[in-house]
């Protein structure tokens, strides 16, 4: 089975933004640990924060499946895999 790598682009530039995101993703987790965190609210349908049925573009002029998760929601759950976790509006 092969691995798919996500990416975060921004849509009007087209401008990968994934290693940005994955340098604030590793000392935000690590704060969070600091943390007495009991539960955590995720923002529906982000591409960073989104928990459930993000949009996932398979090639840049792809329709978009909403299949998948926000890199940091994603981060987020292998990193706290006990903590609950839901979306906004749930």
């Amino acid at each position: 089975m092969s691995q798919v790598w996500l990416h975060l682009v921004t849509i009007k530039s087209g401008k990968d933004i994934t290693p940005q995101m994955r340098r604030w993703i590793k000392p935000t987790l690590r704060r969070l640990a600091d943390e007495q965190l009991c539960g955590f609210v995720f923002k529906s349908k982000s591409p960073s924060s989104g928990l459930y049925r993000v949009k996932v573009f398979t090639s840049a002029d792809s329709m978009p499946q909403k299949k998948g998760t926000g890199i940091f929601a994603a981060a987020f759950i292998r990193a706290f895999p006990d903590i609950p976790v839901e979306e906004e509006g749930a």
